[in-house]
């Protein structure tokens, strides 16, 4: 598992995934700004934050699976982005309230 997990990291389309699946939610929740938008799309717009968050804890899992017992907490340890994990756990509990 973790060798599978390790080459899924080190693909080259990995980052490439998450920095796009970031980049447009960060535009879908700037629209979430519009009540207009909302009225008609929240529906569409609260499936595709949920989906996001799914895809972000699925991203934790694979990385912290790349090592031993220690990943876990050296991916949450990580410097590269202070702000994911505060961000991550806010919509896990917006997601969990929902």
């Amino acid at each position: 598992m973790r060798e599978i997990c390790q080459k899924i990291v080190a693909n080259p389309w990995f980052d490439r995934f998450i920095i796009t699946l970031i980049v447009v939610n960060a535009v879908v929740l700037g629209l979430e700004t519009s009540p207009p938008l909302v009225a008609r799309y929240g529906g569409a717009m609260l499936f595709f934050n949920q989906f996001v968050l799914v895809v972000f804890v699925l991203e934790a899992a694979i990385k912290s699976a790349t090592g031993g017992k220690e990943s876990v907490k050296e991916y949450f340890q990580q410097q590269d982005n202070p702000f994911s994990n505060p961000f991550a756990a806010l919509a896990f509990g917006v997601l969990v309230t929902v």
